[in-house]
């Protein structure tokens, strides 16, 4: 392209720039919806060995988290037990293999629900009858002590205590699976459940809020046996921009008998509830919720986020608990994408969130060289990053 045409086109898209800048300098920042979807599903492995060299049955798999890289952690619930994987993803999310790489013995054997990275060498799990808060050390399974939750939280129903936990960046969030005595009835398939999400300090334990969150109702009618189904949260996964997903399981009398629901979670003008000894008959303003996937994957109960895709989006793995008659021993593979934090060019200062800032800094590197603004991966700056990042902002996170 001639030079001349260069500096034309350049100082018209940077005069572009200026006007986005302005029109979104008193606007609110957005972030883009977030979509999921199916793309494999594997079987576990049957066994693993731990730390002292004895096997196991691997089954009843609650609770994943990701420990970085292909590295995967699996807590079995009703039991000591947590089984480490190795799993290697294509660029669409799918699997290309899935390892047994071991298992750990805890100290405590208890019902676990759900697991988290504390730090490099400690563990997090919930357990659902006390209902409380564990860590254990990785390399040996010794208890690491328990974490204090509110005393609200030991009015939880028999088998349907914590059974959500995940951490990022220093912030923890964990739930009940249904509601607590003290704040409504369970799900039925009339209505749905008010759960307590609480956020908490991951260093120190120490709470920060919590928040209502209604879970839907069961999907079809009441079973004739003495478990007549139910509607719960089983997980929720932080997103690197911040935003919670969460995991829902229902079990009716329908085609299919299991249905997994995965909600974007909204705390835009939610109540802290912290303060309220029951929900019932409270006045507050519960999480808005938005459905991103819906479908028959068995008693799905665990979920985390892995690692972004060389093909887009994010990785989210999950683990089914095969402690029925009808659901496989089995960890599922999904693609998520719309997460602004980390997958998108235009969150140049990596808020999770699209604004002003982000122009400004996608200026400041375009016009000091450095190559953080080739946004066509060209290797040199030119007008075509600047249009490259003015159609990624204006068009949002894919």
């Amino acid at each position: 392209m001639p030079k001349e045409e260069t500096e034309i086109r350049f100082s018209l898209v940077v005069a572009f720039l200026v006007l986005v800048k302005c029109a979104v300098a008193s606007a609110p920042a957005h972030a883009a919806p977030v979509t999921v979807s199916l793309a494999d599903t594997k079987a576990l492995p049957t066994s693993a060995i731990d730390q002292d060299a004895l096997s196991f049955p691997v089954t009843g798999a609650s609770g994943v988290a990701w420990l970085g890289g292909n590295d995967y952690a699996v807590v079995l619930d009703n039991s000591n037990k947590i089984v480490f994987l190795t799993i290697v993803l294509d660029a669409d999310g799918s699997a290309v293999s899935v390892t047994n790489a071991g298992g750990l013995s805890l100290d405590i054997t208890a019902d676990y629900e759900g697991i988290a990275v504390l730090s490099p060498s400690v563990l997090m799990v919930c357990e659902e009858t006390t209902p409380g808060l564990d860590t254990f050390l990785r390399i040996d399974g010794g208890h690491g002590g328990a974490v204090a939750i509110p005393a609200v939280y030991a009015n939880a129903r028999a088998n349907r205590g914590l059974e959500s936990l995940e951490i990022l960046d220093g912030v923890g969030w964990t739930a009940n699976e249904e509601a607590l005595s003290v704040d409504g009835p369970v799900a039925s398939p009339s209505v749905g459940t008010t759960v307590r999400l609480l956020e908490f300090d991951a260093a120190t334990g120490t709470p920060a809020r919590q928040l209502a969150y209604d879970v839907t109702k069961m999907h079809g009618p009441a079973i004739p046996l003495e478990n007549p189904g139910q509607s719960g949260l089983t997980d929720l996964v932080i997103l690197p921009d911040g935003r919670l997903l969460a995991l829902e399981r229902s079990f009716a009398l329908a085609n299919p008998l299991f249905l997994t629901r995965i909600y974007e979670i909204d705390e835009t003008g939610a109540t802290d509830v912290s303060s309220l000894g029951t929900l019932a008959g409270a006045t507050y303003t519960p999480v808005a919720k938005t459905l991103a996937w819906s479908g028959d994957l068995g008693n799905l109960e665990g979920l985390t986020l892995g690692p972004a895709l060389t093909g887009g989006g994010h990785s989210m793995i999950g683990v089914a608990d095969d402690g029925d008659p009808f659901s496989l021993n089995q960890i599922v593979f999904f693609r998520v994408t719309g997460i602004t934090g980390g997958e998108c060019f235009a969150d140049c200062d990596g808020t999770g969130v699209l604004n002003v800032d982000d122009i400004e800094c996608f200026v400041t590197a375009f016009l000091g060289d450095d190559l953080a603004a080739d946004c066509d991966a060209s290797g040199v700056l030119n007008v075509d990053d600047i249009e490259c990042f003015v159609d990624g902002f204006l068009g949002g996170c894919p």
